[in-house]
């Protein structure tokens, strides 16, 4: 196995072999599904016109750990092995319950978020968090860097943590929608890994790519199969660890603006819709129909041009962000 470590191969191998195992466990999954009535119900706020099943997120985890697990054993090399794994994977299959059990039961939204909470203090506790934050992309401040004490680095992962989480779930309200953005995201935090240095992350970011490029070929319009919470949050998890680790410095600093450009496309959406929601006293986590894929419909654009539309705004945002980080 050298040659697959002293060799670009292991990208392009575990990415493809992570898209196979996805499309692979799809038929186990979607019986799985069926069996157990874990089905989503049309209704007038969502865009889908049949029921279709919603446990899509056990074939990203799946595939995602089965990968990784894989690729680790036949690797001996500390480039590729992220210090991390541990709490990458724990926390990621945290979210992934999480949000399989709203999938299957209904969770109410405050616990749902109180675990999201958990899990975010949990990431904290385990060293993936903010010691300085690096504002030197703005020329006029005299001091660029800035010191957060414990209080402010817990606050600033739960909220990055949650918010990405959620970001993510929100999105996903069109097929192939969240899965696709996703992988765009994976992609140029696999490029920002590979400048700064940090195979491990990059490998991690294919390799979560892969799960999604192959989870799309169910899922793209019209989808035999949806993610749900579970395969949202799971995604949700693992992008916001690897956008945390794949510009954090070893003395703890991070350039915020660029894992903060890298998915402004979802985070804008969900800013949006819960001013526009509290202005109209409504709760935050009120179900409506004022995302951006929402109302790029109701200006008369189809529902894949709407898709094509939000992917390619998340194609520029990540451009910028790997253009931020040269």
């Amino acid at each position: 196995m050298s040659w697959l470590v002293n060799s670009n191969y292991i990208f392009i191998i575990s990415g493809l072999f992570s898209a196979l195992i996805t499309v692979k466990v799809f038929p186990f999954v979607k019986n799985i599904g069926l069996k157990f009535k874990v089905i989503d119900d049309p209704d007038p706020r969502k865009m889908h016109s049949k029921p279709t099943v919603r446990l899509g997120g056990l074939t990203l985890i799946i595939s995602f750990v089965f990968t990784v697990s894989l690729i680790y054993f036949f690797i001996n090399d500390q480039n590729f092995i992220d210090k991390h794994i541990d709490i990458i994977l724990l926390s990621a299959a945290i979210s992934f319950v999480i949000g399989m059990l709203d999938d299957i039961f209904t969770v109410p939204y405050f616990f749902r978020l109180i675990g999201q909470i958990i899990v975010s203090i949990m990431i904290w506790q385990n060293g993936i968090n903010i010691t300085f934050i690096d504002l030197s992309f703005l020329p006029f401040l005299s001091n660029n860097y800035f010191y957060l004490n414990d209080s402010f680095s817990l606050i600033i992962n739960i909220l990055w943590f949650c918010g990405v989480i959620n970001s993510i779930n929100w999105i996903d309200g069109l097929d192939g929608l969240a899965a696709g953005i996703s992988l765009i995201i994976c992609f140029g935090l696999a490029f920002i890994s590979i400048a700064n240095g940090n195979l491990s992350i990059a490998l991690l970011s294919i390799i979560l790519a892969g799960s999604c490029l192959g989870f799309l070929k169910n899922n793209f319009y019209p989808a035999k199969i949806m993610m749900g919470d579970g395969g949202s949050y799971f995604l949700g998890t693992n992008i916001a660890l690897l956008s945390f680790l794949a510009v954090a410095k070893s003395d703890g600093q991070i350039n915020l603006f660029i894992p903060f450009t890298l998915l402004i496309v979802p985070i804008l959406d969900m800013t949006y819709v819960i001013i526009s929601r509290i202005q109209n006293k409504l709760s935050p986590f009120y179900p409506d129909r004022r995302h951006l894929h929402h109302r790029l419909i109701n200006y008369g654009f189809s529902y894949k041009k709407t898709v094509c539309i939000i992917y390619l705004l998340n194609f520029i945002a990540v451009s910028l962000s790997i253009r931020m980080n040269s």
